[in-house]
């Protein structure tokens, strides 16, 4: 197995996992969540809870990026996700298939 130098300094990295800073979150033209930071460090094991419309899904799908960021900062495995395509701007060929994602998992 051949690591890229990205990947290498991911491994080695001290910086957490997953860090918010100061994001809005929208669904269409709608303030889902408003300025909200935390960080998730390697080994943290997170729960996400809340009530139904809350806004959970709406984090999850940023932190994937498959809502866009417009305000604030989010950085995952060292990747700032507003450098990240969605997925409904890649072409997917026909025999691919793309199952809805309820939960995210960042292991490094």
């Amino acid at each position: 197995m051949t690591l890229t130098i990205i990947e290498l300094e991911n491994m080695f990295s001290t910086d957490p996992v997953v860090r918010v800073k100061e994001a809005c979150i929208f669904q269409d033209n709608s303030t889902v969540l408003n300025n909200i930071s935390f960080e998730i460090e390697k080994g943290e094991f997170v729960f996400l809870i809340g009530r139904t419309g809350s806004g959970k899904s709406s984090l999850l799908k940023t932190l994937y990026a498959d809502l866009p960021l417009h305000m604030g900062e989010v950085i995952v495995a060292g990747f700032d996700i507003r450098k990240i395509k969605s997925l409904s701007l890649i072409h997917i060929s026909e025999p691919t298939r793309l199952r809805r994602i309820s939960y995210a998992v960042f292991c490094l």
